[in-house]
């Protein structure tokens, strides 16, 4: 049977204060947003340096696998300290071998 969503488990990258964090779900809607938040943050800490997307995510948290909310950033000064440790998704990507536009590597 075809179901809109999903239950699979996915462990999933976001920023956090100090750093990266794991997020697990089980529900690929909670991924969904993890995703369209990274586009957010990508756009926002890019050349384009547009944060209007990222607004959008103010008050969203996810639920994680376990059931407990995890509060997404959107606050400037940590998106500013985050730029300057070289943190953006392509560079993520190019850390796990995933191919990017940025980065044509598979390993």
């Amino acid at each position: 049977m075809v179901k809109r969503w999903d239950r699979l488990l996915r462990i999933l990258v976001i920023p956090g204060k100090k750093g990266l964090r794991e997020v697990a779900t089980r529900d690929s809607r909670q991924a969904s947003i993890i995703g369209k938040y990274w586009n957010a943050v990508e756009r926002a800490i890019g050349p384009e340096n547009d944060d209007t997307e990222l607004r959008n995510f103010r008050p969203k948290t996810v639920t994680d696998a376990a059931g407990s909310r995890v509060r997404l950033l959107t606050n400037l000064g940590t998106k500013i300290v985050q730029k300057k440790c070289n943190f953006s998704l392509s560079y993520l990507l190019s850390r796990t071998g995933i191919e990017c536009c940025e980065h044509r590597r598979l390993y």
